[in-house]
């Protein structure tokens, strides 16, 4: 068995056979690397393996315990017709990651017609996701509170 010994820096460490444990903190976390495998552990509670496989984290689709996000980018048109404003749109959005377990978070980013964000949180938007269809997509819908005109772009995340 390896002895754990401390560093200058204060963390505990071990040599393993194939790699190293490197520990610290006040409420004491280990960081341990061997073989091709790196794995991260909180205490023994939960435990999430980074498999030894080719491509970086942010391509790896057999990631155990992590969850995995999806960006996309569309647009709610609020059409202004000649009476005014409008308080709701629809959008449909074609996305095979969409599943009826994952989390949709949306983000107004400025637009010609809006080139200023604040004026999202001014006019109440809101967005819901409907109509999901497991792999292929969803309705995103869009509420204006106050009412609003015009085009506005938003950044979607799918988080299964």
């Amino acid at each position: 068995m390896a002895t754990r010994r401390r560093n200058s820096a204060g963390q505990d460490y071990t040599n393993n056979a194939d790699g190293f444990t490197l520990g610290g903190g006040t409420t004491e976390r280990d960081l341990t690397l061997s073989g091709g495998n790196v794995v991260i552990s909180a205490s023994g509670s939960a435990i999430s393996i980074f498999p030894a496989t080719g491509g970086t984290l942010a391509t790896l689709t057999d990631l155990v315990g992590f969850a995995h996000a999806f960006t996309g980018t569309t647009t709610l048109d609020f059409v202004s017709p000649i009476s005014g404003e409008t308080s709701y749109t629809i959008t449909a959005i074609t996305n095979n990651n969409i599943t009826t377990n994952s989390t949709v978070m949306f983000k107004i980013i400025t637009s010609t017609n809006h080139p200023n964000a604040e004026e999202s949180i001014l006019e109440g938007i809101t967005f819901k996701e409907s109509d999901i269809v497991n792999g292929v997509g969803f309705n995103l819908n869009g509420y204006a509170s106050q009412d609003t005109w015009g085009v506005y772009n938003v950044v979607y995340r799918i988080i299964n």
